[in-house]
C-alpha cells in the first residue's frame, strides 16, 4: 500500500501515521469500533518548512507474516522506518 500525505500547513513540521488493526470481518469503517486497537503509530518529522504547502510525505506499508513494515519518504528523499510485531 502506498499513500501521500500533504501538510495541513505551511508551519507543519511533523505528520503522524497511526497504525490499527481488527480481527473483525469485514473490517470496520471506523477506528473507534470496539473491534479495532491502535497497534502505534510512527512520527516523520519534517524539519524543513520551506517548501510551504507543497511538502508530503510517501507511506509505503509491508504486511509480513508476523509483522507490519512502514517506510515514510519525505519530498527530500529524508526515509523513515518502523516495525511492529
Amino acid at each position: 500500500m502506498k499513500i501521500e500525505s500533504f501538510v495541513k500547513t505551511s508551519t507543519q513540521n511533523r505528520i503522524k501515521f497511526p497504525f490499527y488493526r481488527t480481527t473483525q470481518v469485514p473490517a470496520p469503517l471506523y477506528i473507534v469500533d470496539p473491534e479495532c486497537s491502535l497497534v502505534g503509530s510512527m512520527g516523520v518529522g519534517l524539519d524543513d518548512t520551506t517548501g510551504g504547502l507543497d511538502r508530503y510525505v510517501t507511506l509505503e506499508v509491508y504486511f509480513g507474516a508476523s509483522e507490519l513494515r512502514a517506510e515514510a519518504t519525505d519530498n527530500k528523499g529524508k526515509k523513515h522506518t518502523v516495525t511492529f510485531n
